[in-house]
């Protein structure tokens, strides 16, 4: 992360979740920030909540009209209770009041082909997968 605000001159202290982004998607010819990607593996609030906040603060810290201003979260698990429309509403509700409506969320679900299941041991194995892809962008 302190590398992604070096190279784009912003102040980490915009950022109010640290950590470790999954994915930074640089141009092949000038090797600056294009975007930044997360990847998840659970229907996890509390983990989705965090990760789009940094998102969030990545597009808000963002010059304008730089392609930083659209980051994004990749889902890809089993589904479970809270792989729900409540909790796009929550999420939403969430980002909306922390950043002043100046965020908008898109989550796009995606359908995987009948026979791809959940690897992982416990309740998940052999699920069927489902997917999302949230694209956070800023809005001003």
């Amino acid at each position: 992360m302190k590398s992604i605000c070096e190279s784009l001159q912003i102040d980490d202290g915009q950022i109010l979740r640290h950590g470790n982004v999954d994915i930074v998607v640089r141009s092949q010819r000038t090797g600056n920030v294009r975007h930044v990607i997360e990847l998840k593996r659970s229907y996890n609030l509390e983990g989705h909540l965090a990760d789009i906040i940094r998102l969030a603060d990545f597009s808000s810290a963002a010059a304008a009209g730089h392609s930083l201003e659209r980051n994004f979260m990749v889902v890809i698990a089993a589904p479970s209770e809270s792989a729900t429309e409540a909790r796009w509403e929550l999420i939403n509700e969430h980002i909306s009041e922390l950043f002043d409506d100046t965020i908008s969320l898109v989550c796009t679900p995606i359908a995987f082909e009948e026979g791809m299941s959940s690897t992982r041991e416990g309740r998940t194995n052999k699920k069927l997968l489902m997917g999302e892809v949230w694209e956070v962008g800023y809005v001003g």
